[in-house]
């Protein structure tokens, strides 16, 4: 699930929500800082009224850069920000949700659904945060891709450069990167667990519920599915891990260049 799939899905997105290029405002005090716009609650407040739109009550969409747009429609209480030029944050069709962008030419939608977050600090990176009610996505660094979306309570964070994690299908799901280049992809069921310390590295546990798949170290894969309560577990450099039993086992490694797989 590579950034360049996450940018093309965002127009796709919009369309099906119904969702145009509209442009407009919210309430906030304001001052005459160049490159500020600000919209709350249906009125443009100050700035560039092609730049922000908010409508619904205790809607807020602020602008702080050039060639950005934050959006809250599509219901109560939503809310887009961006601090950074060439950014886009929108909030919509829920309410209590909220897109934030710090950085330039990334991307952050809370969408379809109620108390979604979707939250970037970095450059050319994209958070997509929906289909459901409170999912969170947190992305701290340049060219990372992330979903929580499809499902309730999904959790997915990066912190690190140039990754991509989904947490969706599902609820209450968690996807974590802590490091570079690296992809993990939980969900596809309920309480799946992916987490990476590392780079290069690929975890995935989806495809049922309570499976785990953890990895730290560098150039490794852990892949806990297709059953339940299924654990990969990799404390390694160059190693594998895989746990795919109906009702659950454990791989684990431990050191550089091994693998474990159950069941046998």
């Amino acid at each position: 699930m590579g950034y360049a799939k996450y940018i093309g899905r965002i127009g796709g997105l919009a369309v099906a929500l119904g969702i145009g290029a509209g442009l407009a405002a919210t309430p906030w005090a304001a001052s005459a800082e160049p490159n500020v716009s600000v919209a709350t609650n249906g009125v443009d407040r100050v700035g560039d009224p092609n730049a922000v739109e908010a409508v619904g009550t205790g809607s807020v969409a602020i602008v702080h850069g050039t060639n950005s747009t934050a959006i809250a429609t599509g219901g109560d209480h939503n809310r887009a920000f961006v601090n950074g030029d060439g950014s886009f944050a929108f909030a919509t069709a829920g309410n209590s949700n909220t897109a934030r962008v710090t950085g330039d030419g990334s991307v952050a939608l809370a969408i379809a659904g109620n108390r979604n977050t979707a939250r970037v600090t970095g450059d050319n990176s994209t958070a997509v945060a929906g289909a459901g009610d409170n999912n969170t996505v947190t992305i701290n660094g340049d060219g990372n891709a992330a979903d929580a979306f499809g499902g309730d309570n999904n959790t997915t964070t990066i912190t690190g450069t140039s990754s991509s994690a989904f947490a969706g299908s599902g609820s209450n799901n968690t996807a974590t990167i802590t490091g570079n280049n690296s992809i993990a992809e939980v969900g596809f069921g309920d309480n799946n667990t992916g987490t990476i310390t590392g780079d290069h590295d690929r975890a995935f546990a989806e495809v049922g519920t309570n499976n785990t798949a953890t990895i730290t170290g560098n150039n490794s894969d852990a892949t806990a599915h297709f059953g339940n309560n299924n654990t990969a577990t990799v404390d390694g450099n160059f190693s594998s891990a895989t746990a795919a039993a109906p009702t659950g086992c454990t791989a684990s490694v431990i050191g550089d260049g091994g693998s474990a797989s159950c069941p046998p």
